[in-house]
């Protein structure tokens, strides 16, 4: 009458000691996959009542370097509800214990689902007997004492993410890079290269395509996404030759036998210190104010631009920049009012800036007569003054003055640019001006004249009326960088 085969099940399929849950079949189990402890018995329900479950649990929680504390837990599940299942040939009865009827085993540790787990992989340290409905073995005694032996195992619960590789570049002359997406968050994943791996080219018309690698490369990923091969594991110099890579993945928990992942991709080598240039496309904005650009890669060096920058350029020399991600569009915010602009775009990776500088002429933002102050937190606001406008702009230059021995006057000392102090006065009217009040306590601003002047200052703002429709407003500050 003893309990044979304690293993993991999913459903009815028997896992073996381990329960891996793919990240691939997540579509498949949107409530989770049903995990059960399952075992076999000689008997079925008809001298089978219960069976008690005892578990102590640990896992490493997701992303996480350390493995937590053991917990307890303890059920007696009736027959009834473990899955019985019959042989139809005379064999043993199979059974399937659920995990989400152990106690708070399952909302202590699950979901079991990849993208909703709470850990990465879970150690289970189960003994399992069953209750007998009657004296079967003759022991005598009362009903608590008719039941099997204790049967033992340890279990785990892992969760397999996907790889894929991305791109191969050289980051200096001595390191190639291999970067990979995954949604796995462990930065302790060992890597391994397969050997296998080889170039996409021949020596010679007979000849096999050659090994990329001249050793193993294996160890720790340095970041989640990132491998680094030092070049003296190579066979040769790789930029601009398409390889076939394969690299093979697995926690630093779990042993190399109990299951790994692998990804396999032919990449194209680049260089990271020539990075790709950018391009800029104008694209749609519904802000009337704010210039809309579309980033891309215009894929014409050796390595993938990462990041854009995008600056607004007048002929005064002010500049508005905005940095995003390549392909996200640049909101440029701003920008000087009835003249010309000119948008200037360089791509980076991360290592190296694009050679090239990407140029978009032919926009003007239209707004005749008007006055903006805007906050250049989005948070605080903007303003229009559009009545009764007066401008001032005053500069001083960076000087110290010295009264130098021997000498009449004293001598002055240039340094490096100065001050600007600018001030706009208008009139709003049937507006009371709290955004415009306010706009001091979110920082910088936007102050834009009608005639293509720009500046960012701190401002300070005053506010005056006789008559309750009309609001007198002056906003004075001193031009930042």
């Amino acid at each position: 009458m003893a309990i044979l085969d304690l293993q993991m099940a999913d459903g009815s399929a028997l896992c073996g000691v381990g329960a891996r849950l793919y990240e691939r079949d997540d579509a498949g189990y949107p409530g989770g996959h049903d995990l059960r402890f399952g075992f076999t018995t000689e008997l079925g329900s008809d001298a089978n009542k219960s069976f008690t479950v005892r578990v102590s649990a640990k896992g490493y929680a997701k992303g996480s370097p350390y493995e937590g504390q053991w917990r307890d837990y303890e059920a007696t599940v009736p027959a009834a509800q473990c899955n019985e299942l019959r042989s139809h040939v005379g064999g043993r009865t199979a059974w399937g214990v659920p995990l989400s009827l152990v106690g708070a085993l399952t909302a202590d540790f699950g979901p079991w689902r990849y993208e909703t787990r709470a850990y990465d992989t879970v150690t289970l340290a189960v003994s399992l007997r069953a209750n007998w409905s009657s004296d079967l073995m003759g022991v005598g005694g009362g009903e608590d004492d008719w039941h099997s032996e204790w049967a033992y195992a340890e279990l785990y619960i892992g969760f397999m993410p996907e790889y894929a590789l991305t791109t191969a570049e050289y980051e200096t002359s001595e390191l190639l890079v291999i970067e990979y997406s995954t949604t796995w968050t462990r930065q302790d994943d060992r890597f391994a290269i397969d050997t296998g791996s080889y170039v996409m080219e021949s020596d010679g018309a007979l000849t096999a395509f050659p090994s990329a690698l001249s050793r193993e490369v294996w160890g720790t990923v340095a970041a989640p996404g990132r491998i680094e091969v030092p070049v003296s594991a190579l066979t040769r110099h790789l930029k601009g030759k398409k390889c076939f890579f394969t690299v093979y993945f697995n926690p630093s928990y779990r042993p190399i036998i109990t299951g790994r992942q692998s990804a396999s991709a032919e990449l194209t080598v680049g260089d990271k210190s020539n990075c790709n240039s950018c391009t800029l496309e104008l694209a749609g904005s519904d802000d009337p104010y704010h210039v809309a650009i579309r980033t891309g890669d215009a894929g014409d060096a050796d390595s993938a631009c990462t990041q854009v920058t995008v600056k607004c350029r007048t002929g005064s020399g002010y500049s508005a920049t905005t940095t995003v991600k390549c392909g996200e569009v640049a909101v440029m915010r701003g920008c000087p009012l009835n003249t010309p602009l000119v948008f200037e775009g360089v791509g980076s990776n991360g290592v190296s800036t694009s050679k090239k500088v990407t140029v978009l002429e032919g926009v003007t933002i239209k707004a005749k007569g008007v006055a903006l102050i805007e906050s250049v937190d989005p948070s605080g606001g903007r303003v229009e003054l559009v009545y009764n406008q007066s401008f001032s702009v005053s500069s001083e230059a960076e000087c110290d003055t010295v009264k130098l021995a021997g000498r009449r006057r004293p001598s002055s000392f240039y340094g490096h640019g100065g001050t600007r102090s600018v001030k706009v006065e208008g009139v709003l009217l049937d507006d009371k001006g709290a955004d415009i009040e306010a706009m001091p306590e979110y920082g910088d601003a936007f102050v834009l004249f009608p005639d293509g002047r720009a500046y960012k200052c701190r401002i300070s703002v005053s506010l005056d009326w006789d008559f309750s429709r009309l609001r007198n407003v002056s906003v004075s500050g001193e031009e930042v960088g």
